[in-house]
């Protein structure tokens, strides 16, 4: 018999959101149920650096980038909507280890106004989100990118499609090196199917940009596929 964890997880944390408004970061009651968190925590939530390089945006050393100037970056445009810390970390991770799917609805209107404010995202022909392996999204229940993949898809009315596949369960990322980040993703992305990307402006989607290898390597693989341009949206970004 197939477990109903994932599923009882899910109704559990759609009740709590309901029926209990409390800030995802410091408790405190919310004035409205659809709120994820409070006025206070809210003001802490700090978007991209003014001083973050206008294409990847790392944050910039003495007016360079040394991420691109490294010349190991294969996609064309990063950008993410917030820095990871704080409150917005507190509600990521509620909703991706702790099955509250329904805050992806709350990220991705973030992740929109972020978008409209970018130019270099308005051009793509196709989003896409980075995959899990089958074994992770079934624990899980969800693959927390493709969520947020399919509501900037609806706001945006850039096409979705699942382009990519994981092909083999890897370790994670969290404590890794950013040379171990390579070892660990080496060959585990695969175009699902035959999916044509040849000339095509693809837009990646993920919750977090940690280090960029995850993205590097999809854009490797895209552009070897003859994709025209990889630029990568995310919800956060490590500070």
């Amino acid at each position: 018999m197939k477990s109903s964890k994932p599923l009882r997880a899910f109704w559990q944390a759609g009740i709590d959101l309901i029926l209990t408004p409390t800030c995802f970061s410091c408790g405190e009651r919310l004035d409205r149920a659809r709120d994820v968190l409070c006025r206070h925590c809210m003001e802490k939530a700090i978007p991209l650096d003014d001083n973050s390089c206008p294409r990847c945006h790392t944050l910039m050393e003495a007016g360079k980038c040394p991420e691109c100037d490294s010349g190991e970056i294969s996609y064309d445009f990063a950008h993410s909507a917030w820095i990871f810390q704080g409150p917005i970390k507190d509600v990521i991770h509620y909703f991706k280890y702790n099955a509250y799917s329904s805050l992806s609805a709350w990220l991705g209107e973030a992740m929109y106004r972020a978008y409209q404010e970018e130019d270099a995202l308005h051009n793509c022909d196709v989003i896409t989100p980075v995959p899990l392996y089958f074994t992770r999204k079934k624990e899980r229940g969800y693959n927390q990118s493709e969520l947020l993949a399919r509501c900037l898809s609806k706001k945006s009315a850039i096409p979705y499609c699942r382009l990519l596949k994981r092909t083999r369960h890897t370790a994670s990322q969290t404590l890794l090196s950013k040379a171990e980040r390579e070892h660990n993703l080496d060959g585990a992305f695969a175009l699902r199917g035959k999916q044509e990307v040849s000339g095509k402006r693809i837009l990646l989607i993920d919750d977090v940009f940690t280090t960029g290898t995850t993205a590097n390597q999809i854009a490797i693989l895209l552009k070897k596929h003859g994709a025209r341009e990889v630029n990568i949206f995310t919800a956060a970004r490590a500070a």
